[in-house]
């Protein structure tokens, strides 16, 4: 019988154990984020939205790999790989 994998609650506030970051990409052409507010979909289901009101990033990319890394007192930062600049996000899907 085989174990039914467990579900993916990272990014989850108070559901969190899990300190690893999300490695995935976004499906499609995608244009960067201007601030609070800007939803995220990645290719594995994820939904992360941006709450920080100062971040910005414009790029014209196809199909960029993201990073989802852990902060401290239960933050999440999205970053584009080969960029510099990441907004705080939180998980709503």
């Amino acid at each position: 019988v085989a174990a039914t994998p467990a579900a993916d609650t990272r990014g989850f506030e108070s559901r969190t154990r899990d300190d690893g970051a999300v490695v995935s990409s976004i499906k499609g052409p995608f244009k960067g984020w201007d601030g609070q507010g800007d939803r995220i979909t990645l290719v594995n289901g994820q939904v992360w939205e941006v709450t920080d009101s100062s971040a910005r990033l414009k790029v014209s990319l196809q199909d960029p790999t993201v990073i989802v890394e852990p902060g401290i007192l239960n933050s999440w930062y999205l970053k584009v790989e080969g960029y510099n600049t990441r907004a705080r996000v939180k998980r709503i899907k």
